[in-house]
């Protein structure tokens, strides 16, 4: 299994029950509480909101956004009705036409902004207009129980599963004939339902433990099916990224999957026990709700953090990479929880995208990358596979080629782990010929960090201390930091780093640099 990062978002009322995610194009995540009868709301800052629906016992369930608002949209499995709810938090409900139709799965961001949904007992599709409209289409197969529902290729259709009936449906939006495609594998009990980038839609097969897959509708509608290694794991939603790869739930394996651009089933265990149910997939991140625990959880691939890369005048990092594996592997930088530039084992060889040999090496210089790689962020790197490929990384002088260090790695994971409130740097000096330079950076993209920097002497004593900010994702690069806290002369003492205000991860480095072309590194330690 591979590592993945989790962030927990612990709901308030006991027996909430998050069911159903979706984020809007603006980065706000929503979510439906089908036990607390509440949508909720996760703030792009990580404020959490929640909202009652005015029917009591409304039983939410699935949840979707439209591109072109910033309004959600939600089904009421209990309440038999259709929700609407403001960035502001106004709820407004539509009564669905035929009585106690079990409204289950929404699709938005269809070409004429309508909503689409799934009516589990009433065996039909629903549309509902901007406006509040609702037309139902009868689903041929009787009693065919429709679960998820998506957009289609062709922005002008929906698909849909129907879990009884072990098919596969479409429809053109403007109604007509429902086509129905059967499953090969029998009860496979199909549920969530996405499309990828390409116009692949992707289906999960609950009972199977299978990911099903038909590739763009031309003439012959064919699907594929990959077996999932637990085949009770049950499979239920899907989505997927913008860099084409395929996200899922197994909500009784404790995991949610990956299928990467290579067709491999990757499989994240969850942080701690729980029941994954909705997932849907962010720009950064993946995020899925946690039904049995009553959790919201964002999750991000594991990765090398590197503080103090860049460019900075003469001095440039260069990046060395080794590949252990006897087939090529593609390794990606990127300044943010995920690369910039997606590659899979036929990854390009471009500003921040290498294609290492088997069980080769490669390099990369930060002048020669992307502009996003010059200025000094932190660095995460990931490789094609989860077990990613060996990254060392140094800084040197261009003008003094002589002079150079060796910038530590650390796992993404391991920080999330720790969670470092305190960071000390021994080693710190300054005088005539030798001052250190603090390179302090948020790596967890949550939320900017005030620090308390103080520099004690070999005794301890306090000699000056200062405030500063790092915001989210950002780096704190104090040239001479003993000169900035008022210390004009240190031999052998120490940097304390202590977080003040703030949620963000922290992480950074003491380079300590001579007149003489030597320069010494020192962690940020627990002390």
């Amino acid at each position: 299994a591979a590592k993945g990062v989790f962030r927990e978002y612990r709901l308030p009322a006991a027996g909430a029950r998050p069911t159903g995610i979706a984020v809007s194009v603006y980065g706000e995540v929503w979510f439906t509480q089908f036990g607390a009868n509440k949508i909720g709301r996760i703030s792009q800052t990580g404020q959490l909101m929640e909202y009652s629906i005015p029917t009591p016992n409304s039983g939410p369930l699935g949840i979707t956004t439209v591109a072109i608002s910033r309004d959600a949209w939600f089904t009421e499995f209990n309440g038999n009705k259709i929700g609407r709810i403001t960035a502001e938090g106004v709820i407004t409900e539509f009564p669905i036409p035929t009585p106690g139709s079990a409204p289950y799965g929404i699709t938005g961001e269809i070409t004429d902004s309508a909503v689409w949904f799934t009516e589990l007992n009433g065996n039909k599709l629903g549309r509902i207009s901007p406006e509040g409209l609702i037309t139902e289409f009868a689903i041929p197969t009787p009693d065919s129980l429709p679960m998820g529902i998506s957009r289609g290729p062709w922005g002008t259709d929906v698909w849909f599963t129907e879990s009884r009936a072990n098919k596969i449906g479409w429809m053109f939006r403007e109604g007509g004939t429902v086509t129905e495609i059967p499953i090969p594998t029998p009860s496979s009990g199909p549920a969530g339902i996405t499309m990828d980038s390409s116009g692949r839609i992707w289906f999960t097969e609950s009972n199977a433990g299978r990911i099903g897959r038909i590739a763009r509708p031309v003439t012959d509608l064919v699907i594929e099916e990959f077996t999932l290694p637990d085949r009770e794991s049950g499979p239920v939603a899907i989505d997927t990224r913008e860099d084409g790869t395929v996200w899922f739930t197994e909500r009784f394996a404790n995991r949610i999957g990956r299928i990467d651009l290579a067709d491999k089933v990757v499989e994240y265990p969850m942080a701690n026990a729980g029941e994954p149910s909705g997932i849907v997939g962010d720009r950064w991140y993946v995020w899925f709700t946690d039904r049995a625990t009553g959790k919201v959880v964002r999750m991000v691939r594991d990765a090398v953090v590197l503080v103090g890369a860049g460019v900075s005048g003469s001095w440039d990092t260069e990046y060395r990479f080794a590949n252990p594996n006897s087939y090529a592997t593609g390794v990606t930088l990127g300044v943010f929880f995920e690369p910039n530039l997606i590659c899979s084992v036929n990854c390009p060889q471009d500003a921040s995208g290498l294609l290492l040999p088997t069980l080769g090496t490669g390099t990369l210089r930060a002048s020669q990358a992307a502009f996003f790689l010059r200025s000094l962020r932190p660095v995460y790197v990931r490789s094609s596979e989860d077990s990613p490929a060996t990254v060392t990384a140094r800084v040197l002088n261009t003008a003094r080629p002589s002079q150079g260090i060796e910038i530590p790695a650390v796992r993404l994971s391991t920080l999330w782990e720790l969670k470092l409130s305190v960071l000390a740097f021994p080693g710190a000096s300054r005088g005539s010929s030798v001052h250190g330079n603090l390179v302090l950076s948020e790596v967890g993209w949550d939320d900017a960090v005030t620090v308390l920097v103080e520099a004690l002497s070999p005794d301890g004593v306090l000699l000056g201390d200062a405030s500063f900010q790092i915001v989210a994702g950002s780096t704190l690069f104090l040239v001479d930091v003993l000169a900035q806290l008022g210390v004009a002369e240190l031999d052998g003492g120490q940097i304390r780093v202590t977080r003040t205000a703030g949620d963000g991860l922290m992480w950074g480095l003491l380079a300590t640099v001579s007149d003489d072309g030597q320069v010494t590194v020192s962690l940020g330690m627990n002390p």
